[in-house]
């Protein structure tokens, strides 16, 4: 994913929903470019678009846990309609795409997308069509030949890839054997990451009881006991300790 993102101006990334697109995929290329020799480093500014504002906000605080910092106080940041929190550090800004569009309509079309705004732009779960979402692609095709240095990074789990990727594709000169020259669409490097759901399995008290050897009734009281008699005072306030010791130990 690196060597495209480094090698390509528009990646596609086709995930399956848990692979950590999201969380890993902007990870990646900031740690990339962190490790650039500081002679060949350039200024990063990647921006992370979601659809909607608790998106944006949550895998911020998650990126920055993963991190090791505290969101905004860092090298990660979040920005939505009316509440920015990021740093004068901040490198990996997550933000909706409103956001985005604002800060482009401020710039005008001449500086749209330019360098200190934005080096690598990644747009998540680019399949929801909305009329955000499609102003910003526009934007983006317009400006595709203008702005070499510029990587865009399309990410969903269920895109439409044949649409983006005859989208953004670009004609090319082919140089020919004696000299002929043929110019062809050349068309953005797509990965696909595969995932795997978990397999999870419904387990009752009763089944557990019967693991663990238990042939008493639990020592605990239902919901609708507590409420009855929530003054009641009992050894174990409720919870079957004795049960929770069992059942991590069997785990375990």
């Amino acid at each position: 994913i690196v060597n495209m993102v480094r090698d390509n101006q528009i990646v596609l990334i086709q995930g399956e929903t848990g692979c950590g697109k999201t969380t890993q995929v902007p990870q990646y290329i900031l740690e990339a470019a962190l490790k650039t020799k500081s002679e060949q480093r350039r200024a990063v500014r990647i921006i992370v678009t979601q659809p909607r504002r608790i998106a944006a906000i949550t895998v911020a605080k998650r990126v920055a846990e993963e991190l090791g910092e505290k969101v905004g106080e860092g090298i990660v940041g979040y920005k939505i309609r009316g509440t920015t929190v990021a740093g004068p550090r901040c490198k990996l800004l997550f933000c909706t795409t409103g956001v985005v569009l604002r800060r482009l309509a401020n710039e005008g079309s001449k500086w749209m997308f330019s360098p200190k705004t934005v080096t690598h732009l990644l747009v998540d779960e680019v399949h929801e069509r909305g009329v955000d979402t499609d102003f910003m692609l526009t934007f983006l095709k317009e400006v595709q030949p203008k702005r070499p240095n510029l990587r865009v990074v399309l990410m969903s789990a269920t895109m439409d890839t044949e649409c983006f990727l005859k989208y953004f594709s670009l004609p090319t000169t082919i140089v020919r054997d004696g000299g002929s020259e043929e110019v062809a669409m050349s068309r953005p490097p797509m990965v696909i990451c595969p995932a795997f759901c978990h397999p999870v399995a419904e387990v009752y008290l009763e089944g557990i009881n019967a693991r663990l050897g238990r042939t008493g009734p639990a020592d605990a009281k239902s919901p609708d006991e507590l409420r009855r008699d929530p003054n009641d005072p009992s050894e174990s306030d409720g919870i079957d300790y004795d049960l929770i010791l069992q059942t991590i130990e069997e785990l375990e």
